[in-house]
């Protein structure tokens, strides 16, 4: 069920969205160091759970527990799952990385992980928060913020699931909607002709954070390889086209809220463009 969006101005998320994305750094540093590589480097990756509000990791396997890592966004929280059931938790308001760090080695290897990768470096630049410079997690101040955020990543997963519904019968097909370290978008990419997943044709869609290009969320769909394409229809969805940056659609948060029905207005935007994605790739496939 969609929540409205709109209890804070969409631009004011900015400082507690960094936060997050740096706690989200543990839930991908368990992934790295915990799970088997996978080529595509979802064992990296996380998933949203609706019914507790929060993250989860893939669970990795270690002295006979399974254990997986959670991050709850609207109360700034980390969660130890181990077999499945809730085994502890820490919240990261008031508390520095390093504290946060100690809480986390401690845990795991209480359970028997080896943490040997847990500590190798990622393949990418971390998000360069203020807490990742220092300063202490903050889940009062920004706690309506933190709801709000809470909120768009509740909102956008069932329409994910959707569109990956809609597109099952494409193959290779649609994966699994997740969520990324990186850039903490969520999102899932519909993979249409057989090749390396670094050239095949497909549609990525999501929910991006505020970033360089938007200050605030926004919702986003892109054809791969992203290069520029001319010739498209105009849009009929409260949306745009986006050349800077990378070649695709977005919807703003702030575009968003002044429709009248949110739900409407999201859903439309995915359905008209991955439509229109999902034509021109396979135009280009058939041209060879």
């Amino acid at each position: 069920m969609w929540t409205p969006l709109g209890a804070v101005k969409p631009k004011a998320v900015v400082e507690a969205t960094a936060q997050l994305h740096t706690a989200a750094q543990w839930l991908g540093r368990f992934g790295r160091g915990m799970s088997p590589p996978r080529e595509d480097d979802s064992h990296t990756s996380f998933a949203w759970r609706a019914e507790l509000q929060a993250f989860v990791t893939d669970a990795a396997a270690s002295n006979g527990a399974d254990l997986a890592l959670g991050l709850r966004p609207s109360s700034c929280t980390l969660i130890l799952f181990e077999d499945g059931a809730i085994a502890d938790g820490l919240s990261l308001h008031g508390r520095t990385e390093l504290e946060v760090e100690s809480w986390v080695r401690g845990a795991l290897k209480a359970r028997g992980f080896d943490l040997t990768e847990f500590d190798a470096d990622p393949p990418y630049a971390p998000p360069a928060s203020k807490v990742a410079k220092g300063r202490k997690y903050d889940a009062l101040k920004p706690a309506a913020e933190l709801a709000e955020i809470a909120r768009g990543y509740d909102n956008v997963q069932p329409l994910l699931e959707e569109i990956r519904a809609q597109y099952a019968d494409v193959k290779p097909g649609p994966d699994r909607v997740r969520s990324w370290p990186h850039h903490f978008d969520t999102g899932l990419f519909i993979t249409l002709e057989e090749a390396p997943f670094e050239v095949a044709r497909g549609i990525g869609v999501g929910l991006a954070v505020p970033d360089k290009l938007y200050s605030e969320f926004y919702f986003y769909s892109y054809p791969w390889p992203r290069h520029p394409r001319s010739g498209l229809p105009k849009l009929k969805s409260k949306c745009r086209y986006q050349t800077e940056g990378f070649f695709g659609a977005v919807l703003p948060v702030s575009t968003l809220l002044k429709q009248k029905d949110q739900e409407t207005a999201a859903r439309t935007f995915f359905g008209e463009t991955v439509a229109i994605w999902k034509e021109l790739l396979e135009r280009e496939m058939a041209a060879g």
